[in-house]
């Protein structure tokens, strides 16, 4: 089964609460690190592309430096996707074999990018994970916590943080997801907190 979901959805603790039902996940942030780690065929195709600059003393990547690079360059990061993305693919579907060769009835590919990519047609199921915000009341406007200040004081944070998830919210709600609509067959929705979400029952488990 594929995972997918766009920034600060709570996809990772979707994961989580998959896990906790010993459910294999297949993360693919944690493979495109492992797959560049000192060592491997695909960080030294990095040293030849970029040069041994964007690496650190103690010979692993120095992500820092390479993301200012590929930053400026969309070439350059096109570059580096044609060596890091195969890599965490093939990976990705070693990891799949050893799932089944253990019995496993499910595993999941945990991948930000899955519909974008091409690991979409590998799953038998594709879950979107989106992020659910309450409308706001009519007291809303009047509620304290809410209000700016320009005293830097927890009020403040948690006004700018009430911000943050409502623009994300909108984020989420306006981006276009046609792809995503077309293929995939569950769709979870997150709440505000963990505990909800828990409450609410995974029912894709």
């Amino acid at each position: 089964m594929g995972l997918t979901g766009g920034i600060a959805t709570g996809k990772s603790t979707v994961s989580s609460i998959l896990k906790s039902h010993n459910i294999p996940i297949i993360d693919a942030d944690v493979i495109a690190r492992q797959v560049v780690l000192p060592g491997t065929r695909s960080l030294r195709k990095i040293v030849r592309a970029f040069g041994p600059e964007i690496l650190l003393s103690d010979g692993s990547l120095d992500r820092k430096k390479l993301g200012s690079i590929i930053f400026a360059d969309e070439h350059k990061r096109k570059q580096l996707n044609s060596i890091v993305h195969p890599a965490v693919r093939r990976a990705m579907l070693w990891e799949v074999v050893k799932c089944w060769v253990r019995g496993e009835k499910w595993c999941i590919l945990d991948v930000p990018l899955l519909v974008e990519g091409p690991l979409w047609r590998l799953v038998g199921l594709v879950v979107v994970v989106y992020w659910y915000a309450p409308p706001l009341t009519p007291n809303a406007a009047h509620d304290p916590i809410l209000q700016p200040s320009r005293d830097p004081t927890p009020t403040t944070h948690a006004a700018r943080q009430f911000k943050r998830e409502r623009r994300v919210c909108s984020t989420q709600l306006t981006a276009p997801h046609h792809k995503k609509n077309r293929i995939c067959g569950h769709y979870y929705r997150q709440f505000r907190d963990e505990s909800t979400a828990r409450q609410s029952g995974c029912s894709i488990c």
